[in-house]
């Protein structure tokens, strides 16, 4: 690789870095507020907050790469215009691909990261986070239990708590079990509190009574406790690696190739993932092509390129719009895939002629006054 090409790659590479950690930790700020709560209010410890948000971090880079790409590619060829260093490239022979090529180069570099993140390490984040959210459901579920309002663990299982002391302690407790719909079970105590124990996680009722009812027989049978132990495990619909993956979870050869007998619903999920981590990634070429176009071509101008920088701007911005719109058409209309390959590759061919359609890059001459 020539000087120049390192240069350049160099001069973006810097504000690509900066951009893309600077924008990934606000939008992880942000997401990560919804935490919050769990440490204030449900005791969830700062270990297991830092592990949870920090999960959510591949998703966000991989959104953030392509976009990035972009706004470095223009913060760095405008910089350079403004110390004429983009004058002296072309008057030293240098042809437009040429000036343009290490913008390539680390156009394909990021999208291969890309392409990293989405298909090993994305799944690989959102796997953990979703088994996380069921090990907190089974042995942290003072964290699900919210005061006042009546919390749906599970379809047919809701728990009330009135009130949460300083210590833990659960006070005025209903839970209604209505999976069986003809054996309908309520509890209600005074007092619980949630216990890790070696046989696993359990729900201590103090002080109530357990309600069963036979609709068929229409006979209620009651039962009254001072100590009364139930399994967490009954907040669970079916055993957390029974579950299926949902598509964000999924690595590629899962996506290509789902299991038989797959629902309908979640096979067309698929799909949409599948062709969304293909095109999101891929849109890294188009954004370095499309930034690089405003700056080597047309007339050199000292004071920057600020018309064509806003042009290729508002460009870009409806590229990524029309990219999503068209990605979240493809589950409700199949053709809508071939029409989003056929848009990203148009746009891809369309900003390389911009790139190519004006005059090389020359001084404008001033004009002589006498």
């Amino acid at each position: 690789m020539k000087n120049y090409s390192k240069y350049i790659i160099a001069r973006v590479a810097g504000p690509l870095t900066f951009i893309t950690l600077g924008f990934t930790g606000l939008a992880w700020l942000t997401q990560s507020l919804r935490f919050v709560d769990l440490i204030v209010n449900r005791g969830l410890g700062v270990g297991m907050f830092v592990y949870l948000s920090s999960l959510l971090l591949p998703s966000l880079v991989a959104i953030i790469l392509p976009v990035g790409l972009f706004v470095s590619v223009v913060f760095a060829f405008n910089r350079m215009t403004w110390d004429s260093e983009m004058i002296v490239l072309s008057n030293s022979g240098l042809s437009r691909w040429q000036i343009m090529r290490p913008v390539v180069t680390l156009a394909l570099i990021v999208m291969m990261i890309g392409y990293s993140i989405a298909f090993y390490v994305m799944p690989a984040s959102y796997r953990k986070f979703k088994d996380m959210q069921a090990y907190i459901r089974d042995n942290y579920a003072s964290v699900l239990l919210q005061e006042g309002v009546f919390n749906t663990m599970i379809e047919g299982v809701t728990v009330y708590i009135r009130a949460r002391d300083d210590s833990g302690l659960l006070k005025g407790i209903l839970v209604h079990d209505s999976r069986n719909p003809k054996e309908p079970i309520t509890m209600m105590a005074e007092q619980g509190q949630l216990l890790n124990t070696p046989s696993g996680a359990q729900f201590l009722l103090i002080n109530g009574n357990r309600q069963e009812m036979n609709t068929i027989e229409k006979q209620v049978s009651i039962l009254h406790f001072d100590r009364y132990a139930m399994e967490l495990s009954m907040f669970n619909a079916k055993p957390s690696a029974a579950r299926a993956r949902e598509a964000e979870e999924r690595y590629l050869p899962e996506l290509l190739f789902p299991e038989p007998n797959i629902v309908p619903s979640l096979a067309t999920r698929l799909k949409v993932e599948l062709n969304n981590r293909i095109l999101w990634s891929f849109s890294a070429l188009f954004s370095a092509i499309l930034a690089s176009s405003a700056f080597i071509g047309g007339q050199y101008n000292r004071r920057g390129q600020w018309r064509r920088v806003l042009i290729v701007s508002v460009a870009c911005a409806a590229y990524f719009i029309s990219l999503l719109s068209l990605i979240n058409a493809l589950s409700a209309h199949v053709y809508a895939i071939v029409g989003a390959y056929a848009f990203v590759l148009i746009s891809l061919v369309g900003s390389y002629r911009l790139s190519t359609a004006h005059k090389p890059v020359k001084r404008q001459k001033r004009e002589s006054t006498e």
